[in-house]
């Protein structure tokens, strides 16, 4: 594995970020290098597909909100790549839990910093993809907790809010869910609202035999 990390089988973070690489790699010389860009896909599209099984069935990642940054930025690279090459990402975004999973990061979320099980930091995390996963789901929900969330960690947008922000969005009557459980993870977590004062309560009670993964069960 250390010399093939694109072959590997393991459900984790790397799989997203070597496969996906070659697979963007893929598209941008497809035209000249066809056998190859074959081949690639051939073999990577099967691996990426057991990674998002990971985010099943609630769109928690395993190992923790830092790395669940790390791969779905990678991730949604990879989607929106084969979208407006190919016109299609071939179902992986209707892979379980992929249309959720931009409301881990906010439930992660306190008035403090991030819930920071496993291999993560508490500091506040600034992920545009959330534009994206919000317009491939018509979700305006998520939009809307992208917004907040930039303007009360004031966190300063990049090229990826231009490019993956829908306008067109209605965010007048949506009402927040406060609680959540993401199973197989095993994290729930619990507030009294969205504004910075709230109260905010989360329990971990998963697995630490995992990549990334600390002795924080029962935190």
């Amino acid at each position: 594995r250390t010399y093939k990390w694109t072959l590997t089988n393991e459900p984790d973070n790397w799989n997203v970020v070597c496969n996906g690489g070659t697979i963007l790699a893929a598209l941008a010389f497809g035209d000249e290098l066809q056998g190859y860009t074959n081949q690639i896909f051939d073999n990577a599209l099967p691996l990426l597909e057991r990674a998002l099984n990971r985010f099943a069935p609630d769109g928690a990642w395993f190992e923790g909100v830092g790395y669940w940054e790390y791969t779905v930025s990678y991730l949604c690279d990879i989607l929106a790549g084969m979208e407006s090459s190919l016109g299609t990402d071939y179902g992986l975004f209707d892979a379980k839990g992929i249309s959720k999973t931009g409301y881990y990061l906010f439930a992660m979320t306190g008035s403090t910093g991030i819930f920071n099980f496993h291999n993560c930091a508490s500091g506040y995390i600034n992920s545009p993809e959330i534009f994206y996963l919000a317009d491939r789901a018509n979700d305006p929900a998520l939009t809307r907790l992208r917004l907040n969330y930039m303007d009360k960690a004031r966190l300063s947008g990049n090229y990826r809010d231009l490019l993956w922000l829908n306008p067109e969005h209605d965010m007048q009557s949506i009402t927040l869910p406060e609680d959540f459980r993401f199973r197989d993870t095993e994290v729930c977590v619990m507030r009294s609202g969205w504004d910075a004062d709230d109260t905010f309560v989360g329990f971990h009670a998963g697995k630490t035999n995992i990549p990334h993964g600390h002795l924080d069960v029962g935190e």
